[in-house]
């Protein structure tokens, strides 16, 4: 019988179902960058692979979640933006944060 290559992750399957895996679950999506409007009319900066998945977080349909939309829900998207990848996304979430509220709004407008 043949012995199945091994790599620094453990065994690899050779049919390559972990790739399947990786597709469907989601991991290959690209990063976004998004503003929530809470309840309160606060805006929360964030960024997420899955958006879909993080929004039912800030909603508490999921587990996890930041708490400071914990108290303020519902939250909507009201703008988002893809990303190259995780560093840009942060980045791009750290230049929105420090925008002023008027900015922001602008932003979301645009």
């Amino acid at each position: 019988m043949a012995r199945k290559p091994e790599s620094s992750l453990g065994w690899v399957r050779p049919d390559h179902t972990w790739l399947h895996a990786r597709v469907c679950t989601g991991m290959n999506e690209t990063w976004q960058v998004y503003v929530l409007e809470c309840a309160d009319g606060s805006l929360y900066t964030g960024v997420a692979r899955n958006l879909e998945r993080r929004l039912a977080q800030h909603n508490g349909l999921r587990a996890g979640g930041p708490k400071y939309t914990r108290g303020r829900r519902p939250v909507a998207v009201r703008w988002q933006e893809p990303a190259a990848d995780r560093a840009s996304a942060q980045q791009r979430e750290a230049a929105i944060k420090r925008l002023s509220r008027n900015q922001k709004l602008a932003l979301l407008e645009s």
